[in-house]
């Protein structure tokens, strides 16, 4: 099909239905009814913000949401030393849009408008970026279109595909190779995503293997996280810590049982217990599950006298918790998939998490490398915590396995942003 027929088909019958399904879902989710209120002034307020940068090299950067907007953050930063610079930054969730709202290297940040051919016309015609900059995957055809029409270099980064992707089944395989073909580079994180990449690859399109720009963010959030002192000294010193971050019930039925048979193997050892989602009912449950060894709320961390378990009850510590970190366990792996080994990773920690780990190529890596171990049951889980607690040497030697896997992989940003300056600077050196 000729990209014509493919607008025509995606148009006529997909944004409508796409429309539709938000007009409904507003009526039940309260997150999608402020996703839609928020857009109402969007362009005349864009109109507004942009104002006062209109002088300078406009780079429009989106993505879907707060976490693939952490991997733009330090494309961003390395951009923004540039005084010609200004980013526009836009967003499809409120959760995104919301909670960056005071992030200082962002000049002025957006909803993404829907995709309508009105609305991608208007958005290209009020933004006039001089680059764009989509993070990850949440490619909104309408606007890739406009962009490419009107001449704006569009480049997809953090770029991942599987093997197995939908995106190559019939009829997706043909509408996406001709959607790609609009790019004039796609980004991608490894040299595997690049070759799956390929099977899309048009004529005037560039794949590249840049690395994960996640590897630059983590270091810089280490960096900062080392400034707070999150866990009082009486807590720390002289003992072993391990870190649970982001547990799920489905991990702690598995972990939670072993580990505090290793708190009464171990009198050095204490434990720090971080919910992914710390409600009430939760963080009572495990109060209850660890009061045979004395348990303390985060927010009450600084009373801590022999009490040998922290349960966080609150969000955004996690990152300065794994800096004490003699072994971390990672959640997710019991339920649908392990969160972020790097952020345990860069600290140093030898990393544990369950077996659901296909969609995370770090964590994967990590484990063939031998800075994770993966368990299954509660006695994989067991035999890891005594493997890294009485073996000095091994625990060692995985620390520094997983540093060095971080410390490799950095740098992804800034080729990235040489990318994006080889079309920001084109006209002066033509």
């Amino acid at each position: 099909m000729t990209d014509a027929l493919w607008r025509l088909v995606y148009i006529v019958f997909v944004v409508p239905a796409l429309y539709a399904y938000f007009l409904v879902a507003a009526l039940f989710s309260r997150k999608v009814r402020e996703g839609m209120a928020g857009r109402r002034r969007l362009f005349r307020d864009l109109e507004n913000g942009l104002a006062p940068y209109r002088g300078k090299k406009l780079v429009w950067t989106h993505a879907s949401s707060l976490g693939e907007f952490e991997q733009a953050k330090p494309i961003i930063e390395t951009l923004k030393k540039r005084d010609d610079v200004a980013v526009l930054a836009t967003f499809f969730s409120p959760s995104g849009y919301r909670n960056s709202l005071k992030y200082g290297a962002v000049d002025y940040v957006s909803y993404l408008p829907f995709d309508t051919t009105f609305n991608a016309r208007r958005f290209s015609k009020t933004v006039r970026p001089d680059a764009a900059l989509i993070i990850r995957y949440d490619i909104w055809p309408n606007h890739v279109w406009r962009l490419w029409k009107d001449g704006v270099p569009l480049l997809l980064a953090a770029a991942t595909m599987r093997r197995d992707a939908a995106r190559k089944s019939a009829p997706a395989r043909g509408f996406h190779r001709r959607l790609f073909s609009k790019f004039d580079r796609i980004l991608t994180v490894s040299e595997e995503d690049r070759e799956n990449f390929r099977e899309f690859e048009e004529e005037g399109v560039e794949i590249t293997a840049v690395g994960d720009t996640r590897y630059d963010r983590v270091y810089q959030r280490s960096a900062q996280a080392r400034e707070r002192k999150a866990l009082p000294d009486r807590f720390v010193e002289g003992n072993r810590v391990v870190v649970f971050g982001s547990l799920w019930r489905e991990d702690d039925a598995v972990v939670l049982t072993p580990s505090l048979k290793a708190l009464e193997r171990f009198e050095d050892l204490r434990l720090v217990l971080v919910p992914h989602e710390p409600t009430e009912r939760y963080v009572e449950r495990l109060e209850r599950e660890c009061a045979k060894h004395g348990t303390v709320r985060f927010t009450d961390v600084e009373k801590v006298a022999d009490e040998r378990v922290v349960v966080v009850d609150t969000i955004g510590e996690l990152a300065s918790l794994y800096q004490y970190a003699a072994v971390a366990f990672i959640g997710g792996g019991f339920r649908e998939n392990v969160h972020n080994v790097l952020e345990a990773a860069v600290f140093g920690a030898p990393t544990i998490y369950g077996p659901k780990i296909r969609r995370s190529q770090e964590a994967e890596r990590l484990a063939e490398e031998g800075g994770g171990l993966v368990v299954k049951t509660r006695s994989d889980m067991y035999r890891a915590l005594l493997t890294l607690l009485n073996d000095e040497r091994r625990r060692e030697w995985a620390s520094e396995v997983s540093r060095r896997f971080v410390e490799e992989r950095r740098g992804a940003a800034e080729k990235i942003v040489k990318i994006v300056e080889s079309y920001l600077d084109r006209d002066a050196s033509s």
